[in-house]
């Protein structure tokens, strides 16, 4: 491997690899939401009747927050983003979903589905939603393994 394969780290004088190493690690954990975050962002749609029904997390968001029960009766789905999944009953007797990216700057996708949709139509849009969150979000390579299953 030529050295130009290689990613240049620059080693501040005085320090050893280890604490470059740790810092390289504290640096990793700041770009994942907080648990605080999430918790924020829960309650707001609580509070305005939403349920939470699904999340879809980052590997290593799920690893940080491993011990928290801030997600109660939702399912957990691996994902490139972080994002929640709120549902409620809507007008017309619809209901509407929104997908909201877990970040410090509110981005979220609604759609309102009628309530002569099949499950297969409203999977299908959702999916499309998840599609269209993950290019804003800068994650627009594969979908995580079992995504299609």
């Amino acid at each position: 491997m030529s050295l130009s394969e290689h990613n240049p780290v620059a080693i501040a004088p005085g320090t050893d690899l280890i604490s470059q190493a740790e810092h390289a690690e504290e640096a990793q954990r700041t770009h994942l939401p907080s648990l605080e975050l999430f918790k924020e962002i829960i309650a707001t749609y609580q509070r305005h009747g939403w349920e939470l029904k699904r999340v879809l997390i980052k590997p290593d968001t799920r690893n940080e927050l491993k011990d928290a029960e801030v997600f109660s009766e939702a399912s957990l789905s691996d994902g490139e983003f972080d994002a929640l999944w709120f549902a409620r009953p809507s007008q017309g007797g619809r209901e509407a979903w929104e997908l909201r990216l877990v970040a410090e700057n509110p981005y979220a996708l609604f759609a309102a589905f009628e309530s002569d949709e099949t499950d297969e139509e409203r999977e299908e849009a959702r999916l499309e939603m998840e599609h269209q969150m993950r290019e804003h979000s800068g994650s627009a390579s594969e979908p995580p393994a079992g995504a299609d299953s």
